[in-house]
Formats: C-alpha cells, structure tokens, sequence
C-alpha cells in the first residue's frame, strides 16, 4: 500500500518528537535511591512536585542537615520504618515517609497529599574539579558559572563571584542560612533561595517553576 507523501513526512515528525522527549530527561541524571533514612538523609536535597501545592511552612527545595530542614531551621528527627518528623517553629509537627522508590518523601496535611522528589547529586563534572563543603567558611571568593543548556535566571548573570557577603557584577547581598543554603537578597526585594549540592560542585534553585544550575569554576 502506497502511503502519501503527506502522510509519510507527519508520521516522520511525530516519531522524531517522541524520541526528543524521551531524551530530553537524560540531561539531569537520576538519583540514587535512599534505604535508610537515618544514614542517608542528611546532605540531601528535596523538591516539591510540581504539580502539587506547597504545605505551608515548606520551601519549594529543602535540604536536611544533621538535625535541622533548612532553609527554614526546622527541627527534624528520624523515627523507625523510614519516617521522620519535622517540628515547626510554633510547635506543630508533620509526619513524613519515605516512598518505596527511596527517591520521594510523602506526606499528608489538612487531608490533602505532598510529595518532595530527592534531587540528583550525581552529575559529571571536570576531573580535578573543586568543591565546597561548607558555605560559610568556604563560598567567599568563590566563582560560579551557568550550566550550558539551562536558561538564566532573570536577574542574574550567566557568571557569579560571591564576595564576604554580596555577589558580583549585580551587587546583590546575600545571606547564609546552613552549610549548604544560601538566599540571595535582589534589589527591588525579592528573594531567591540556592541551594549547594551535595557534591560541592553545583548550586541550584527553582524560579516560576523551572530549574537552574550553576557550576564552580575551579581556581
């Protein structure tokens, strides 16, 4: 049977666009699963689905210390079965579960569902490369560049060099919230929160619902 040329060339397309969305995930590498939340939770970083509402008290990102959520500064401690409770500042807790996939943390609060994806630390970065262990004693003097292939962030430069306590060329003051969190201070007075991976390698945050990633430029 002979198919129009038309008809062909759609077909063609269509097949094409499928492949380009299949690959276009592979651009962040997946995470490696969490079986224990004892051992394996602090460092790590979190993102709330996208397609969900936040709880309120909760950051689109969190990261969990030893102890604390940052960037809020909650109290958290881990139960057994791979739960955890977070403690708020004005006393109420929330229960929090590790999903089966050891890649999500689920939750319910005022009978609705949430769910925070772990976000990937394992991406490549030049052999030799530098890292940061700890913001506060470690970021001043440091250099960042933008991930080619992501977009820029309105307001900030597609390269940062952080000084005692703004960063340049925009001059905007930042603060330091944990070893691994930072909020940056624009302007016009919106803030932006930026978190350090777990690697030392990557700064990322979340604005109007798209990623960015920043890379440090070894000295």
């Amino acid at each position: 049977m002979n198919i129009p040329p038309v008809l062909a060339l759609a077909a063609g397309l269509c097949a094409l666009a499928a492949t380009s969305l299949a690959e276009s995930p592979a651009d962040r590498p997946a995470p490696s699963p969490i079986a224990d939340l004892k051992t394996q939770l602090p460092g790590t970083s979190w993102r709330a689905e996208p397609i969900q509402s936040l709880r309120p008290g909760l950051a689109p990102i969190v990261t969990f210390t030893a102890s604390t959520v940052a960037p809020e500064g909650y109290h958290f401690e881990v139960n057994a079965d791979n739960k955890l409770t977070i403690t708020f500042n004005h006393g109420d807790t929330q229960a929090v579960q590790l999903a089966p996939d050891g890649t999500h943390l689920q939750f319910t609060f005022d009978h609705h569902e949430y769910s925070y994806e772990m976000l990937s630390s394992q991406a490549e970065h030049p052999p030799g490369s530098a890292s940061i262990a700890n913001f506060p004693t470690q970021f001043a003097g440091s250099r960042w560049k933008a991930v080619p292939g992501h977009p820029l962030r309105l307001g900030l430069s597609a390269a940062l060099t952080f000084n005692a306590s703004t960063l340049t060329p925009e001059g905007y003051r930042y603060d330091v919230n944990a070893p691994d969190s930072l909020t940056i201070h624009f302007n016009h007075g919106d803030t932006q929160l930026v978190l350090l991976t777990p690697d030392g390698k990557r700064l990322q945050f979340v604005f109007r619902g798209h990623d960015y990633f920043y890379q440090l430029v070894p000295h």
